[in-house]
């Protein structure tokens, strides 16, 4: 991701032992490390947003640490489920397209049954009144 600032580009590791040596902490480093943080329980996230600065809004609005991390958490969860969602379409899709493709076949294989049968009536002198080998092909 090349819009985030240098400084944010931690490996993994460096902003989990940051956030447990009691560093202050920006929200960049806590999205940096969400996947250190899927990991945390409650009670370790709230610590951590214990250290959050207050954000001031331009319209004069503070956010508190906790809002933020609550706002963050929520985000994560939306794109999580958008996911979800967007894996559950393309299922459905593949399993449209499937059937689609089943009902082709299951046509083409009435037509060719329906082709054999009248072959059927119109030669009389046919030995096999079945037409076996034309009907299992």
């Amino acid at each position: 991701m090349k819009h985030r600032s240098r400084h944010s580009k931690k490996s993994a590791e460096q902003a989990a032992s940051e956030m447990q040596n009691g560093a202050p902490l920006s929200l960049s480093d806590i999205a940096v490390s969400s996947d250190v943080i899927e990991n945390m329980s409650m009670d370790e996230i709230m610590a951590i947003a214990q250290r959050l600065p207050t954000k001031t809004l331009p319209n004069g609005q503070t956010i508190k640490p906790m809002d933020r991390v609550v706002m963050f958490l929520n985000q994560e969860k939306k794109l999580m489920q958008q996911r979800e969602e967007k894996k559950k379409q393309e299922a459905i899709k593949e399993i449209i397209e499937q059937q689609k493709a089943k009902g082709i076949i299951q046509e083409y294989a009435r037509m060719k049954a329906n082709i054999s049968t009248t072959k059927l009536v119109k030669n009389e002198s046919v030995k096999d009144p079945l037409g076996s080998e034309e009907m299992l092909q």
